[in-house]
């Protein structure tokens, strides 16, 4: 048997720590008679009067050295090879029994070995969990302030319904739609719809979103006149991939006859491309250079339903560009003027060519490149300063399928996430099921 000496107390911040420090002072034949967790104050703790994360959990162990009866004697048991293989074993299945079972975290005695080291790593196992649990609780909380505190900064939480409040975070974070214009659009669906269940004010929210965008409808053509509309907008906006869809849209569906005016003498092949689709359609096209030379073209398509001109792209910057296309839609007299916007670049650039290309006189809006934008809420952005009506929008690069009319409805639906733009067209989302 055993006897009980003097103990000793070693500090570390985890029980396999502190069991080392013991065996390297004191030998391995030690026991353990104590274990508890304690805390270490420091500069934070007392900075943060003991809040959650302010001071440093360490564990204490107090040991005491075993020595055997028979060795303080300084006798021997007696030998008995065949007792002691068969404790060997017992105690062999015993260590591997408790290692199988989770030890108590509370157990005052603890002989130092397998059975120990086993104890300490669940131990400080354990201890790694609860950090890193509160470790991502404390994230949230976090998360939940910077949230709160970017809300205070907007001008507080918006005074509707918690259900439109989640809409509302869900609009800006989600749809990167401006924080004063969400506020305005859940302010207004509280003020009409109440406080209706989740279903009544998303139906709401999808119409309030759809009122808001302007659908001025496609190309009008005008009964036994030839109806002029000519396409505008910056360099990599899409125009005469939008014109060579609503080519195919007049010529092939609609069963229209339909002219191509090719103004784009400065991107490298684009008068190719234009004599192509007209080689393949059979459609006449003109290429010209001059505002003269545009009227003229004009004049000669004068027998025709439709005459789409095709202005090649100029930056905004582009003074001496942007005047001479003044002068060529001066010359052409368009029905209709669409100013071509891609849908992927940054609001910025959208409202500065909207600015600059005011001055050439559009009247309508072509979103392209629905597919190739992340998010879809930059465009109540646009119309929240905008009275010009949206005409078409495109999805994708299939001529048939990609050309779509403006649905104020199915770019409200877009921004909420029911609908998708996948494969050249829209479709619904799983989404949209629960929202119908």
């Amino acid at each position: 048997m055993a006897k009980r000496g003097a103990t000793h107390v070693f500090r570390a911040k985890t029980c396999t720590e502190a069991i080392g420090k013991a065996t390297a002072k004191l030998g391995r034949n030690i026991s353990i008679v104590n274990r508890r967790e304690v805390r270490e104050e420091n500069l934070f703790s007392k900075l943060t009067a003991g809040k959650l994360g302010g001071d440093m959990m360490e564990v204490e162990l107090e040991v005491e050295v075993s020595e055997p009866d028979a060795a303080k004697s300084g006798t021997e048991p007696p030998a008995d090879p065949k007792s002691n293989h068969l404790l060997d074993k017992t105690y062999a299945r015993a260590l591997a029994s408790a290692a199988r079972r989770p030890a108590p975290v509370d157990a005052a005695l603890c002989t130092l070995g397998s059975a120990s080291a086993g104890l300490a790593g669940r131990l400080d196992e354990m201890q790694r969990a609860v950090i890193a649990r509160l470790e991502r609780d404390r994230a949230d909380l976090r998360g939940e302030l910077r949230s709160l505190l970017s809300l205070q900064a907007r001008g507080g939480v918006p005074n509707v319904s918690p259900e439109l409040i989640a809409e509302y975070q869900r609009l800006v974070d989600e749809a990167d739609m401006a924080e004063d214009v969400a506020r305005n659009v859940v302010e207004m669906v509280h003020s009409a719809a109440g406080a209706g269940g989740a279903g009544m004010l998303r139906s709401a929210l999808r119409g309030e979103l759809a009122r808001r965008i302007p659908a001025a409808g496609p190309i009008l053509l005008r009964e036994g006149k030839t109806t002029v509309a000519a396409l505008v907008g910056p360099t990599g906006a899409g125009k005469s991939t939008t014109i060579a869809k609503l080519a195919v849209d007049f010529a092939l569906r609609k069963k229209k006859t339909v002219g191509l005016i090719n103004e784009d003498d400065t991107r490298p092949g684009a008068d190719c491309q234009m004599k192509n689709l007209g080689q393949i359609m059979s459609l006449p096209v003109k290429s010209v250079n001059e505002p003269a030379q545009a009227a003229e073209a004009v004049r000669a398509m004068g027998d025709l339903d439709l005459v789409l001109v095709d202005t090649g792209g100029r930056s905004p910057r582009d003074v001496r560009g942007m005047e001479k296309l003044r002068e060529v839609i001066r010359a052409v007299k368009p029905d209709e003027t669409h100013l071509v916007l891609a849908s992927g670049v940054s609001e910025k650039l959208m409202f500065h060519a909207v600015a600059r290309f005011r001055n050439i006189g559009f009247d309508r809006l072509i979103l392209t490149k629905l597919d190739e934008a992340i998010t879809h809420g930059g465009i109540l952005n646009l119309f929240s300063k905008l009275a010009d009506g949206l005409s078409y929008v495109t999805t994708g690069q299939k001529y048939l399928e990609s050309l779509v009319a403006a649905d104020g409805d199915l770019l409200a639906r877009l921004i909420l996430g029911m609908a998708e733009v996948a494969e050249g067209g829209v479709r619904e989302t799983a989404a949209a099921a629960g929202d119908e």
